[in-house]
């Protein structure tokens, strides 16, 4: 179950009368139980991933085709009945990932898809309540996820696997036009990452680390 930013709706996930797991939602002041209203209307797989958006209206949620495993980022407005959902993601073998969302820009997201180069996952910053999608951070090829600052809002870490030797490697850049530099490197067996940037200066971060 889920709750959205503003508190005022509640939604989880349930089977609808075939059986097939979908996105149902009510107020959080109507405490019968019954009155929840199936938001999607998957009749196949049924959706297992799904958040609200900031606006506090928006469930974005990730389905792919009968299966096939290219999960596309969908949207769709919890608020207006018989809404009809979006596909943020368009495209034959789209892949999405690494959905980010932020209340300090309410309007748009950060989402990966492979639809530049199916080996790697680029950052598009999308406009979720038009569809309007541009490309933000191009990856090099070897980045495996990317992360944001909270108060820009701008890519400004990856996570890169060494295919040589198997070590991770956390990048980061100063701003969305800065170099980008690596900041740790955990060897074979070891295991870390940044969990955030401090959003008093954006300069300093938080980090997990086995290292010692």
């Amino acid at each position: 179950m889920r709750l959205s930013p503003d508190g005022k709706f509640l939604t989880y996930l349930g089977p609808n009368d075939d059986g097939v797991l979908n996105v149902f939602v009510r107020s959080t002041d109507d405490e019968n139980t019954g009155n929840a209203r199936m938001v999607t209307n998957d009749k196949s797989r049924g959706i297992r991933q799904y958040q609200w958006a900031p606006d506090s209206e928006t469930i974005l949620f990730l389905q792919d085709f009968e299966g096939d495993e290219n999960f596309h980022l969908w949207s769709i407005d919890a608020t207006t009945p018989d809404a009809v959902a979006k596909d943020l993601t368009p495209g034959k073998d789209v892949k999405a990932s690494n959905l980010i969302t932020n209340k300090r820009f309410p309007d748009e997201i950060l989402i990966a898809t492979n639809e530049r180069n199916p080996t790697c996952f680029d950052m598009y910053r999308v406009q979720y309540k038009t569809g309007e999608k541009v490309m933000d951070t191009e990856n090099p090829g070897d980045v495996l996820g990317w992360g944001s600052e909270d108060t820009t809002f701008e890519v400004r870490e990856a996570l890169v696997k060494n295919q040589d030797d198997d070590s991770s490697i956390v990048r980061v850049r100063d701003s969305k036009d800065a170099e980008w530099r690596n900041l740790a490197v955990f060897p074979y067996g070891e295991k870390g990452n940044l969990v955030e940037f401090c959003a008093d200066d954006g300069k300093t971060c938080l980090m997990t680390s086995s290292i010692g």
